[in-house]
């Protein structure tokens, strides 16, 4: 008897250490992610001190609920100086932009997807990670889908805010980014959204099945646009994780417009 109430307190003590064990962890874990998230904040708000003209500092989920940016005439309300940009990374080849969100980032590529999944622009180990283009995808934006990469954070940080085009008051209000490479500026305009699977052929190299992917998230898109991409025209498509569904993404396209091309016509 004694001995089976040993063993009894042996459990106890174990669970009641088990417990306090996950306790601790959950606490670091909370700790971690606000520290990670504040030094990712300081390094964006470093970066648009030094190479960005023009810029507020990024606006939270709620903040831009009511806000609508129209697409100037005169172009962006930002300029973008990528060269002092690259004095942090001179892995950094363009720069997004959309008026009224808390998009505003530094846009890398590297050898692979790896690098700054868990990177800031500065080389510092962060969850946060960084906005980058697809490896495969040519620095200049010349191909004819350009995708880039960003965390859906909690948060609301990177691309965490993309998701809010499920609404199309969002998109009403939003239907413009920027896309800065340095000698060539885009308007890229907005033409669909929606939920994909890791492995669509969106993100594939058969240009054939990207192009109906394209064409299927455009007719579910949940605002319409009006916008039909031409087969000359370049896309850019904005991608984050979704929890949707195991292994879900959603997406955001657009078309790059060059605003020398707009001025000119």
């Amino acid at each position: 008897m004694a001995n089976r109430k040993t063993r009894i307190r042996a459990l106890q003590c174990l669970a009641a250490a088990a417990a306090l064990s996950a306790f601790v962890w959950s606490v670091g874990s909370l700790a971690r992610y606000g520290r990670e998230a504040r030094e990712s904040q300081t390094a964006l708000e470093t970066m648009q001190a030094l190479a960005v003209e023009g810029a507020a500092a990024p606006i939270g989920p709620e903040e831009g609920e009511s806000s609508r940016s129209e697409p100037s005439e005169e172009g962006p309300p930002i300029q973008v100086d990528l060269d002092k940009a690259r004095e942090v990374n001179e892995d950094i080849v363009a720069w997004i932009y959309c008026q009224d969100t808390p998009i505003s980032f530094p846009v890398l590529r590297s050898r692979d997807n790896q690098d700054y999944l868990d990177r800031l622009p500065d080389g510092t180990r962060n969850a946060n990670g960084s906005i980058f283009l697809d490896f495969r995808n040519a620095p200049d934006f010349s191909g004819r889908n350009s995708i880039l990469y960003g965390h859906n954070m909690k948060s609301g940080a990177m691309f965490a805010s993309i998701t809010r085009y499920r609404d199309p008051a969002y998109y009403e209000a939003h239907p413009t980014l920027y896309l800065f490479c340095g000698e060539e500026t885009y308007r890229v305009a907005l033409f669909a959204a929606g939920t994909v699977s890791a492995d669509s052929p969106l993100y594939g190299e058969d240009a054939e099945a990207a192009e109906a992917a394209i064409a299927a998230l455009l007719r579910s898109s949940p605002f319409s646009s009006g916008i039909t991409p031409l087969p000359e025209d370049r896309l850019l498509t904005l991608s984050t994780c979704s929890y949707t569904y195991q292994d879900a993404r959603f997406v955001l396209m657009g078309r790059l417009v060059p605003l020398a091309q707009e001025a000119s016509s």
